[in-house]
């Protein structure tokens, strides 16, 4: 299994921060101004402390800031999901196209007397070099996803 993370994972789990975010800072807000007001029946803070008023309104607004920072990296990411998803649509389509299971396997040297663990860790790396060569690709992650997507179809 790969620890890439495609574009659209990163925007979707930036999308919930933000949002939970946003919601805690905002309620957490609405929460200690209430209770300033002495609008709501109860309070954490009985003694009418003012400091209890300036450190949580400050943690909530703080919440309500990181949020706005996430909503704006996820905003970011996500004017790159098409282009990433197209990209890797284009190199797979490229692989299959291309590449067959014999055709690596002639570039790999005593394949033959090699084990299936053996088999899988050569023809990875073979693999490895081919995206490599072909598409210019350098984050390893990455290639090591389109790999996982590709194998089953070339060698099993």
């Amino acid at each position: 299994m790969s620890t890439f993370k495609t574009a659209k994972e990163k925007y979707d789990d930036l999308h919930s921060s933000y949002v939970c975010l946003l919601i805690v800072g905002i309620l957490g807000i609405i929460y200690v101004i209430l209770d300033y007001l002495k609008v709501i029946p109860f309070s954490f803070n009985n003694n009418g402390n003012f400091m209890f008023y300036i450190v949580m309104g400050s943690l909530f607004s703080i919440f309500i800031i990181m949020g706005i920072v996430t909503y704006n990296s996820a905003k970011k990411i996500k004017a790159h999901i098409g282009d990433e998803e197209e990209t890797t649509d284009n190199i797979l389509a490229w692989a299959k196209e291309t590449l067959s299971a014999e055709e690596i396997d002639k570039t790999i040297e005593g394949i033959e007397e090699c084990g299936n663990e053996e088999k899988y860790l050569l023809r990875v790396e073979a693999l490895n070099k081919l995206f490599v060569e072909a598409h210019s690709l350098d984050d390893e992650k990455y290639i090591n996803s389109l790999i996982d997507e590709i194998y089953p179809e070339l060698f099993e």
